[in-house]
């Protein structure tokens, strides 16, 4: 089944996924920039008395960001040596973080479980599927009924992120020490973010997200982790913390797309959908297609793409259904967009194993396999 839409005024801010990789792996594409440029022998080493006066000073953060500084303001390689730096101090702070809070998030979620109605949450499910089979129910019912459905399952079965850090005060300190050290981090992003776009095209210029801030990863993997918290069986969370590897290499967007999409199956009792990068190629593909040639159509006018299967052949892989959207850049307005939409609803919601999604400005490509 085919689907498509087209809505203009979801605006929803723009966020970045919960996955450090994702930024390291932009830091370090906006780093290859800076490499191409050289030092002179007194720069160099001027950079490597620096460097190492930035590893003595561990542990006092704002003697170390006055020698980033210094070293940003050298430029050129010196800013991606200094990022390096950085990210080795700061990763292992992250990563057992992370762990403490997806532990702190696991609990929390098993107490909220452990009080909710089982009875409840299979009549919950099986309403949806009414809504969704009963031709005779109105739409504007069919929606409020829906939305109704999914706040209370989300009641019953997920905790919020501000929640755990609530119920962990020391976690809750742990962030604001995390947050109070990353100033040097954000430089350095920043910094290489400006020496890309520098020699960026003009259209990518335009269309460019800002560089990511240090708290917004965060909320992310905050957010992941709390998703990983749900109740689950085994084969759901290695799909999940599959996709969390994959998403790496998505954009932001399109990963906040596919995890939206699956929170929305693993509340209904559904299993998620594993990423397929070529899936997730051809639908960038045909969004690029769309934006560039100015149609909107699963009907491509370019030679050789000309339908949905033989875009996914193209690029290796297989697809049964797609869906189509324009008119946002935020990845869960384009779920919400389908999700509204029966037969997009009906997509994202089949027995589909694989999914990608990909995007270009405005226009969205979702393609699901089995």
């Amino acid at each position: 089944m085919m689907g498509h839409s087209r809505s203009f005024g979801f605006s929803l801010s723009a966020a970045l996924t919960g996955v450090l990789a994702l930024v390291l792996t932009a830091a370090d594409l906006w780093g290859q920039v800076a490499s191409r440029s050289k030092l002179t022998s007194a720069e160099r080493r001027e950079v490597t008395k620096l460097l190492r006066e930035y590893g003595d000073l561990r542990g006092q953060p704002e003697e170390q960001l006055a020698v980033v500084e210094q070293l940003v303001e050298i430029g050129g390689p010196a800013i991606r040596q200094a990022y390096e730096a950085v990210v080795r101090e700061m990763a292992p702070r992250v990563e057992r973080y992370r762990q403490k809070f997806g532990q702190a998030a696991a609990q929390t979620v098993a107490a909220r479980s452990a009080e909710a109605n089982v009875m409840e949450v299979q009549q919950l499910r099986a309403r949806m599927v009414q809504l969704w089979q009963d031709a005779s129910i109105l739409q504007d019912e069919r929606r409020s009924d829906s939305d109704a459905v999914l706040t209370r399952l989300n009641e019953l079965l997920l905790v919020d992120r501000q929640s755990v850090l609530e119920a962990h005060a020391a976690l809750g300190t742990e962030r604001e020490s995390l947050l109070e050290a990353c100033h040097a981090w954000e430089l350095c992003v920043d910094a290489l973010y400006q020496q890309w776009l520098q020699d960026a095209p003009e259209s990518v210029r335009q269309e460019a997200p800002p560089p990511p801030s240090f708290e917004e990863y965060l909320d992310r993997a905050e957010e992941l982790a709390v998703r990983l918290a749900m109740p689950m069986d085994a084969e759901s969370r290695t799909v999940l913390a599959t996709n969390a590897q994959l998403a790496s290499r998505l954009d932001p967007e399109e990963s906040a797309a596919i995890l939206a999409m699956n929170s929305l199956r693993m509340l209904l009792g559904m299993r998620p959908c594993m990423i397929d990068l070529r899936l997730a190629a051809a639908s960038r593909d045909h969004s690029q297609d769309m934006q560039n040639l100015s149609f909107f159509s699963h009907e491509s006018p370019v030679p050789d793409k000309g339908s949905p299967w033989r875009r996914a052949e193209r690029f290796g892989t297989s697809a049964g259904a797609e869906n189509i959207a324009a008119g946002t850049a935020s990845g869960q307005a384009a779920i919400q967009m389908w999700w509204n939409s029966p037969g997009h609803r009906a997509n994202m919601m089949s027995d589909s194993k694989r999914v990608g999604v990909g995007r270009s400005g405005v226009h969205w490509t979702m393609m699901l396999g089995s």
